[in-house]
């Protein structure tokens, strides 16, 4: 009874997780459905599958994901200036592959003032891309 549970709550974690990355949605006029989902016609067969496509998160949303998932790495490099995850949170903002040294040189300065509190990664992000547009070298190669 105990492994049944187990499973059962972990195979609604997987569903919920999956349904949160991902939206499925039929194009209008689309001949297809999917059998859980609610498409857009009746029909019960898959002749116009092609139809059918994935919404993914926004850039804002991967953003936040990046930083909840390595918020101490990220912080601990910025404070040394340099490091792998450092240079893919640059990556992540959108800044080019020649900026990323000067995001990092940037942000070590400003370390403490984007992580003045352990707080939320959106806020994180918000004082990053503040540093960012401040910073007239970073605002122009670096999209965040």
């Amino acid at each position: 009874m105990k492994y049944t549970l187990l499973i059962i709550s972990f195979l609604l974690v997987s569903s919920v997780s999956f349904a949160a990355s991902f939206s499925v949605f039929s194009k209008p006029g689309a001949n297809c459905s999917i059998p859980g989902y609610l498409t857009s016609t009746t029909s019960s067969t898959a002749d116009n599958c092609d139809n059918i496509f994935l919404i993914s998160k926004t850039k804002e949303e991967k953003q936040i994901e990046f930083i909840e998932s390595n918020i101490e790495i990220i912080a601990e490099e910025m404070s040394q200036g340099k490091g792998l995850f450092l240079a893919d949170y640059a990556r992540v903002l959108g800044c080019s592959e020649r900026s990323v040294v000067d995001f990092s040189t940037i942000t070590q300065k400003q370390t403490k003032n984007i992580f003045m509190k352990r707080d939320d990664a959106k806020s994180i992000l918000l004082r990053t891309q503040k540093i960012i547009n401040d910073n007239s070298a970073l605002s122009q190669s670096c999209s965040s």
